[in-house]
């Protein structure tokens, strides 16, 4: 289950955890809308027992895809988080508690 913010510049991508798989549910939500600008993903994208392989394909493919945003949290793992953040570098912002976001800014 995800949810797709519709902006007026892209959509942003919002799943708790990513059974079926990130990638699939961002080919799905373009499919929905017929957009293919990826502002944000957000969520678990339950890679915690993935390979490293699989795991820095999947990273590749979502920093190819020119997304700004990637908040990930829980069921993405340490080892996760540590491949997509040194492929995405910047655009990685783990989730923990606390965290605000602020979207569709002006």
């Amino acid at each position: 289950m995800f949810l797709i913010l519709l902006e007026s510049d892209g959509l942003t991508i919002i799943t708790g955890c990513s059974h079926r798989g990130i990638l699939n549910i961002v080919k799905t939500a373009i499919d929905i809308t017929g957009i293919n600008t990826i502002k944000g993903l957000i969520g678990g994208f339950h890679l915690f027992r993935n390979s490293e392989d699989e795991i820095t394909e999947i990273a590749e493919k979502i920093n190819s895809s020119n997304v700004e945003h990637i908040i990930t949290g829980h069921c993405t793992g340490l080892n996760g988080l540590f491949l997509l953040k040194n492929i995405c570098k910047s655009k990685i912002t783990p989730i923990k508690a606390g965290l605000t976001l602020t979207l569709n800014q002006p």
